[in-house]
């Protein structure tokens, strides 16, 4: 079973395998190899909604498609020692951020467009996700803030990617780890 719960971050994916049978058989199969069926169960379904993700985000310069992947962490439960692992999918930190050409609807940076315009996905993925208010934006390069002078943003409604990819994959990411967990039972059965 699947939920999608949001945290303080925008969104998070929760898969919990309720089939009793196959929590039995992976109890019988030794602890580093649970581990790494896991490991890759979580991983398969990362890439499910990764893959997913980067089809439905809209594009203007692909900068945020092509920065969004995912990431697999571990964490130890300090009460009874298990450990777990979870999928981190979202516009990657490294190596994204780069110079687009400025498109006729922005307004905030100086010049015709055309111009060059610095751009790192990270610093706006949530604002295509989530949405943007109408607001006011400063206009003029001047440094004094009496004199600056400002325009109104119209805002838009929030094109949310993340979450329609993980509504979207919901039963292939279940059908995705239980397979890749069955592979281990496979393997431990010999």
């Amino acid at each position: 079973m699947s939920e999608i719960v949001r945290n303080k971050s925008g969104l998070s994916v929760k898969v919990t395998l309720d089939d009793s049978k196959l929590q039995a058989m992976l109890r019988a199969i030794p602890d580093a190899l649970q581990r790494r069926a896991f490991r890759a169960a979580v991983t398969k379904a990362s890439q499910v909604i990764n893959r997913t993700a980067k089809r439905l985000v809209p594009v203007e310069s692909g900068l945020l498609k092509k920065s969004i992947g995912y990431k697999i962490k571990s964490f130890t439960n300090s009460q009874n020692g298990t450990i777990g692992y979870y999928g981190v999918i979202g516009p990657r930190v490294d190596g994204f951020k780069m110079a687009v050409p400025r498109t006729k609807g922005r307004r905030v940076v100086k010049g015709r467009p055309g111009t060059m315009v610095m751009s790192n996905p990270v610093k706006y993925a949530h604002l295509v996700a989530l949405g943007v208010r109408p607001h006011s934006v400063p206009v003029t390069g001047k440094k004094d803030s009496a004199n600056r002078k400002t325009a109104l943003h119209p805002g838009h409604k929030g094109v949310h990617f993340m979450r329609e990819a993980a509504n979207a994959t919901r039963s292939q990411v279940e059908a995705a780890m239980v397979g890749e967990l069955q592979k281990a039972i496979d393997k431990a059965k010999g």
